[in-house]
């Protein structure tokens, strides 16, 4: 899922099915949280913290339950995202980015959740 904050409300993210690691940043930049969470777990993300999810191997179910009735989303990459407008040179700067990393994130077209990375078979011929 994109790096997002939830703009007016917290959020309790019930683990239902398989595994996901998690991270969680403070508004002042500080990981609060980084770590797995699994089927039966809850984490609380309070309101402004960053919070990205990636599902482990067998896939990631859960259920957020949201402290107000009309929550809104910020999404920090992806179709949506803010960093699609700002200028490269300002994001390899205030990321500690390379060009090639910016561009990658810049040309996602996934509105909430990414999709997985294929690599590319490694060569059977040398």
């Amino acid at each position: 899922m994109v790096p997002h904050h939830n703009l007016n409300c917290h959020s309790v993210i019930y683990g239902t099915e398989g595994s996901s690691w998690i991270q969680v940043v403070a508004e002042n930049g500080v990981k609060v949280f980084d770590g797995e969470v699994r089927k039966g777990q809850i984490l609380i993300v309070p309101q402004h913290f960053v919070v990205v999810k990636k599902a482990g191997g067998e896939g990631f179910g859960w259920i957020a339950v949201k402290t107000n009735d009309n929550p809104m989303m910020n999404a920090l990459a992806g179709e949506l995202s803010l960093i699609r407008s700002m200028p490269e040179a300002v994001l390899m700067h205030s990321y500690l980015l390379s060009r090639e990393q910016v561009k990658e994130l810049k040309k996602r077209r996934e509105l909430t959740l990414l999709s997985p990375r294929v690599e590319p078979e490694a060569s059977l011929y040398y």
